[in-house]
C-alpha cells in the first residue's frame, strides 16, 4: 500500500525486489525482522526492506501511509476504507501471501456461554465483510 502521491514521486514497484528502492514503513511486533515475505508462483520469497519509520501502532502506520511517508503491506481491515476512498493504492497484488486463518479457541464443555458465541458470531461476520474490500 502507498498513497497516490508517494507512488507518483517514487514510482510503482513491479516486483517485491523493487521495495529496496523505497521507504518501507515497518510495523514492529517486537522482533527485528528486516525481511518481508511475499509469494511468487507458489513459492515464498523474502525481501529485505528498510525505511525511516518503524511503529507498533496500527493507527500510526495508517496515518504514515495516507500522508505519503512510504510504502508497506497493511491489513485490509486497517486500510480498506482508505483504498476505497482513493487515499491509498494497493501494489504488488500478484505477490501477496495467502490470507491467514483465524481461529476461536475455547475450552471444551457441554455449553458454550452466550457471550462467547456472540463474540465468535460477530467477528466471523465482520471478517466475512473483508472479502468485499479484498480480504483482511
Amino acid at each position: 500500500m502507498a498513497s497516490p502521491a508517494y507512488l507518483k514521486k517514487h514510482g510503482i514497484p513491479g516486483h517485491p525486489r523493487d521495495l529496496r528502492d523505497h521507504n518501507y514503513l515497518i510495523y514492529s511486533d517486537g522482533g527485528q525482522r528486516a525481511e518481508v515475505r511475499f509469494q511468487e508462483q507458489g513459492e515464498a520469497i523474502f525481501v529485505r526492506a528498510e525505511g525511516n519509520f518503524k511503529t507498533n501502532n496500527s493507527e500510526a502506520m495508517r496515518t504514515a501511509l495516507i500522508t505519503g511517508l512510504g510504502i508497506t503491506r497493511a491489513p485490509r481491515w486497517l486500510v480498506g476504507d482508505a483504498i476505497a476512498a482513493g487515499e491509498l493504492v494497493s501494489v504488488l497484488e500478484p505477490y501477496q501471501p495467502e490470507p491467514l486463518d483465524i481461529y476461536a479457541v475455547y475450552p471444551p464443555g457441554r455449553h458454550l456461554p452466550s457471550k462467547v458465541r456472540t463474540f465468535i458470531d460477530y467477528f466471523a461476520q465482520e471478517l466475512k465483510s473483508c472479502a468485499s474490500i479484498g480480504g483482511c
